[in-house]
């Protein structure tokens, strides 16, 4: 049996507004969202997920709001939503491209490849993480070298 699954994910803005952002220290623009992913099976299942973020314009940064209740988004100012959340949101496929590109510092090229798509997410990548794909990168070049060092004087 065939299963066709379709998925989307649209931000809806709610509101935005000028305030400081936690993550750059910088007086900016923030808005709040909400994530809205909606899971297809040939339009006869349909899942919806909604999740709210707050999107920092200077530093791209997000932070998930976590609301007790529905009034706490509806009713609270974005500074006081930054307040309520937690750390800076990291998606997943950029914490595992940067968790690959660490282990894999002993092949090279394997290891470019993986920089190269850690690299790619770097809007989303706090500052601490950014310094160490920098790293990765010169770590794999490195190893490159040496390697290629050591075929030439064989």
């Amino acid at each position: 049996m065939f299963f066709h699954v379709s998925e989307d994910t649209v931000d809806h803005e709610l509101r935005r507004t000028q305030t400081f952002c936690k993550e750059c220290d910088a007086y900016a623009w923030v808005r709040l969202v909400e994530r809205v992913r909606t899971v297809s099976v040939y339009w006869v299942i349909k899942q919806t997920e909604r999740k709210h973020f707050l999107i920092c314009g200077a530093c791209k940064a997000q932070f998930r709001v976590r609301p007790h209740r529905k009034d706490d988004i509806e009713q609270a100012d974005i500074h006081t939503l930054l307040g309520m959340s937690g750390g800076r949101h990291i998606p997943f496929f950029a914490r595992a491209m940067v968790f690959f590109a660490l282990i894999a510092v002993w092949m090279p090229l394997m290891n470019l490849l993986l920089v190269w798509a850690a690299w790619s997410n770097r809007a989303v990548l706090p500052p601490g993480w950014l310094k160490l794909v920098k790293y990765l990168f010169w770590a794999a070049l490195a190893v490159d070298a040496a390697f290629v060092l050591g075929l030439i004087l064989e």
